[in-house]
């Protein structure tokens, strides 16, 4: 009696995690982001599941602090010594080994994904000056397209400002997503069949 109730108890666990894993995949999932260099760097990210219903994760509304590059010696420390480095060993499953697969399918990979992430608003202020007058009057004409043609979807609203008196750049937008996990599995699958496991495959049949 006990072994039969168990083995149920366990096969109910598991058919609902398999339940919730499925519902997860299968329903729309939303993201947003929000950047704000105005004063410092501030960056906001969310996610949620179920199109939005759930919010799973979401980063603070404080802003972000600045952090030095490198950090200050210590007393025992002597800021001129370098410690030593180990010797880098190559290895057949280095990341440098498949790099030329990777270039060759990525624009296929993004593409793929970018025409199953639905984008719903995408809002950016940018102002931006080189030191050169010149070279902002350039960069000015080269983005005024593309702004334009974002421009042309209802979703979208992307203002360019040059400044042509000093060198700056200050950036504000918002942008919100959605996505289904289970329509990005296939191309996701096919990029790491592509990159890590055909090539291995290729040089173990010569």
């Amino acid at each position: 009696m006990m072994p039969g109730i168990l083995a149920l108890t366990l096969l109910g666990i598991a058919a609902a995690l398999l339940i919730g894993v499925l519902s997860v995949l299968c329903t729309p999932v939303a993201v947003n982001a929000q950047v704000d260099s105005e004063s410092e760097l501030w960056f906001k990210f969310g996610v949620a599941l179920f199109g939005g219903l759930a919010p799973v994760f979401t980063t603070s509304d404080e802003p972000s602090t600045k952090i030095d590059a490198e950090p200050e010696p210590g007393p025992d420390e002597d800021p001129k010594e370098d410690k030593p480095r180990g010797s880098k060993k190559s290895s057949r499953f280095g990341i440098t080994a498949y790099a030329p697969h990777m270039l060759r399918e990525a624009p296929r990979f993004l593409s793929t994904i970018m025409a199953r992430v639905k984008v719903k608003t995408v809002n950016a202020d940018v102002e931006f000056g080189c030191p050169d007058p010149a070279d902002t009057g350039v960069v000015y004409g080269v983005l005024t397209p593309i702004a334009l043609l974002a421009n042309t979807r209802k979703s979208s609203c992307i203002t360019l400002q040059p400044d042509f008196s000093q060198a700056s750049f200050r950036f504000r937008g918002f942008l919100a997503a959605r996505f289904t996990p289970i329509a990005l599995l296939v191309p996701a699958f096919g990029f790491g069949w592509a990159v890590f496991v055909a090539p291995r495959l290729t040089r173990a049949l010569r």
